[in-house]
């Protein structure tokens, strides 16, 4: 008896430790040959709208989407247009940390990269800064019930998002409301980065599953 209780106490710490995981940025990339010259270089294009300088880091076949959008046209057609405008894509993907995958490869951001447990993709969000406010209504003057800090939550099935707010349960069960700023889907935007002919290359920028 005293064993299983044991057991079973064992359990629900390890539970509540990978419940109670910090997602926030890492930088796993740092020592990939070229790779801190080549997401400087992304940054700058990035920051200065260079339309030619990104498309030039980007492979001649990147993938955009599951349905066969692909290569450097069709990247520049989206840059600007909604409702990708993926120049905004970028910026975000910048803040968001690099994984290194086993083959070398540049995943951005981080935390695509890593095991997220049992959440479905299409209900899970990253909480994307520090000490979040979770509220009791949908509102910024309501009650904060908990301040979360880059980890998992699930978005409330059957709750229809109340204007910029979602309802989302944190690890453990609590529930409430987060502004839709703070809140990033498992499915959203991911970049890879990977060795072509000699240098890097953006080869998938893409969302959804």
């Amino acid at each position: 008896m005293i064993r299983t209780a044991l057991s079973v106490s064992l359990l629900a710490a390890l539970a509540v430790s990978a419940q109670a995981r910090n997602y926030a940025p890492q930088d796993e990339c740092a020592e990939l040959e070229g790779a801190d010259d080549f997401r400087a270089a992304l940054a700058t294009a990035v920051a200065m709208r260079d339309r030619e300088a990104v498309l030039q880091m980007a492979a001649e076949d990147i993938t955009l989407d599951f349905g066969g959008g692909s290569g450097r046209e069709e990247l520049s057609r989206r840059l600007d247009s909604e409702p990708y405008y993926l120049w905004r894509e970028f910026d975000a993907l910048a803040r968001l940390g690099c994984a290194r995958s086993e083959g070398g490869r540049m995943i951005m951001p981080w935390h695509f990269a890593q095991d997220m447990g049992e959440i479905d993709p299409f209900e899970g969000y990253l909480v994307t800064g520090s000490r979040v406010a979770l509220r009791s209504r949908p509102s910024l003057d309501s009650r904060v019930l908990a301040r979360l800090s880059w980890i998992p939550v699930t978005v409330e099935p059957g709750v229809e998002p109340a204007g910029d707010f979602l309802a989302v349960r944190q690890p453990g069960g609590a529930r409430g409301y987060m502004h839709s700023y703070y809140l990033r889907s498992f499915v959203d935007y991911r970049m890879v980065v990977e060795r072509r002919d000699g240098r890097w290359a953006i080869t998938t920028l893409v969302a959804g599953d």
